[in-house]
């Protein structure tokens, strides 16, 4: 929790005061950690050291502080009455060169500071010549070019102040706003001004910056149909990165709502602004749409290379857009896809859907492709009528056990032995197929041409009378 200085506390440290420069990287160094300025007088007893986590806060192509942030410092100031405001900068070293800009973030973020050049109201970016190294907006001409106008400011305005010291010097300064007739000072205390819902719970807006370090999620309660419920989490975007104070909080509901109603969302605890503003009491009643759920159809078992699965989407809620993945690589947006898996295995199916709000919800199914084998035949020869041959199944069964294969020959033959010897007695062309079926019910099919030849009519004549001894011609028919 960042604490608010008052004169008092001024002179306290003015008193204790043993110079040394801070370490990088506090929290404040960055605008989400300012630190808080409730009073007219103000002072930094170290200076700093580089600039924070995020040491682009400042943008130099569209800022007086052309090299950025140099050694630097966030404050954030919230205007009680309007008017003129100005400050003066004092160094505690006449000789150390301040540079500061201020930034008006009353509808704004940090964030935008780098990239919005109307966020800036007044900067100054001029060498230390003199009046002891002051600088400010509060409408001096003196010291060439050190001060700037007095801001125009009105009341809840919110504006961060960076302080950048150029020569990185150890001593501090004073920030002193008492010349103005606007004032810092705040009395209001923070309250709600707004509810909405989302997607896990309530979005509570504050009507103005309240302390990290003071909302947690006994400050509130939840109730309503189908209860009881707590508030498991307290959420927020400049809380979350590291920041001290935001106005927007998201409440995390715990169970989930499961029914669409009006909800009842209290403030019970204490929660203050960086001045120690302390919320009063509250409630205010919401309405809660349902939230999305998805489910998809249950899907059997097919088998690769002949699957074509038709997804479908069967839950309750309206839905705005669907994202499926298929577990292989596979996607689509459509309501009711269809997809084919090369593969076999178990995958995992994936189901997305978002509604007209951007909830979301998730659902996921096991989606089984059974192997199927692969046929694979060979006869061998000789291939000639009359003869024997050999027909063999080199068919493969890829996690799985074989369950049935048949053959089909061109003759009429029907047979399911894995090896077996067939006579073709005709010559000719003969298909020959081969079915394999695995224990899933999974199948493939091959098939061959088998060529069988005619046997060669073979005939021969010789002469009539040939003596014992002597030559014989023979002669084919």
């Amino acid at each position: 929790m960042k604490r608010c200085f008052t004169l008092t506390s001024f002179l306290f440290l003015a008193a204790q005061l043993v110079w040394a420069q801070l370490p990088p990287n506090q929290p404040e160094q960055d605008c989400f950690g300012a630190i808080p300025l409730c009073q007219n007088v103000y002072f930094q007893a170290n200076s700093y050291q580089g600039r924070g986590e995020n040491p682009d806060e400042i943008n130099g192509t569209i800022s007086c502080m052309i090299l950025g942030e140099r050694n630097s410092v966030w404050y954030v100031f919230k205007v009680q009455t309007p008017g003129n405001l100005c400050f003066t900068i004092t160094p505690v070293d006449s000789t150390d060169d301040y540079d500061w800009a201020v930034y008006n973030i009353t509808n704004a973020s940090c964030a935008q500071i780098g990239i919005n050049p109307n966020l800036e109201v007044a900067c100054n970016f001029t060498f230390n010549t003199g009046c002891a190294g002051e600088t400010g907006p509060n409408g001096r001409t003196d010291c060439a070019g050190q001060f700037e106008p007095c801001m125009q400011v009105q009341t809840g305005q919110t504006f961060v102040l960076n302080v950048s010291n150029f020569n990185a010097s150890n001593a501090g300064y004073t920030i002193d706003f008492s010349q103005s007739d606007a004032t810092l000072f705040d009395d209001v205390a923070p309250e709600i001004v707004s509810m909405s819902s989302f997607c896990t719970g309530v979005e509570v807006t504050f009507s103005e910056n309240v302390l990290c370090a003071t909302v947690d999620p006994g400050d509130f309660t939840f109730a309503g149909p189908d209860g009881p419920y707590t508030i498991s989490q307290v959420t927020s975007e400049s809380c979350d990165n590291g920041g001290s104070f935001d106005k927007v909080y998201r409440l995390v509901v715990d169970p989930p709502i499961q029914q669409a109603g009006t909800y009842t969302v209290a403030l019970t605890g204490a929660v203050s602004d960086f001045c120690g503003n302390v919320s009063r009491s509250a409630s205010q009643p919401i309405f809660m749409p349902l939230p999305p759920t998805a489910a998809m159809a249950t899907l059997a078992p097919q088998c690769q290379g002949d699957n074509l699965f038709t997804f479908n989407y069967t839950g309750p809620s309206t839905v705005a857009a669907y994202a499926w993945s298929f577990g292989d690589g596979g996607s689509s947006i459509l309501r009711q896809p269809q997809h084919t898996y090369s593969g076999y295995g178990d995958l995992t199916a994936t189901l997305i859907i978002r509604d007209n709000n951007g909830c979301e919800d998730t659902t996921t199914q096991t989606i089984v492709v059974h192997p199927a084998p692969v046929a694979r035949a060979q006869a061998i020869a000789p291939l000639c009528e009359d003869d024997s041959l050999l027909f063999v199944s080199l068919s493969q069964y890829p996690d799985a056990t074989m369950q049935t294969f048949t053959w089909l020959i061109g003759d009429g033959t029907v047979t399911s032995q894995p090896v077996f010897e067939h006579v073709l007695k005709e010559p000719g062309r003969y298909p020959v197929m081969i079915r394999t079926t695995n224990n899933f019910g999974c199948e493939d099919t091959a098939s061959m041409m088998v060529r069988v030849w005619p046997k060669a009519d073979v005939d021969f004549v010789t002469e009539d009378n040939v003596c014992l001894g002597e030559p014989a011609t023979l002669q084919f028919a």
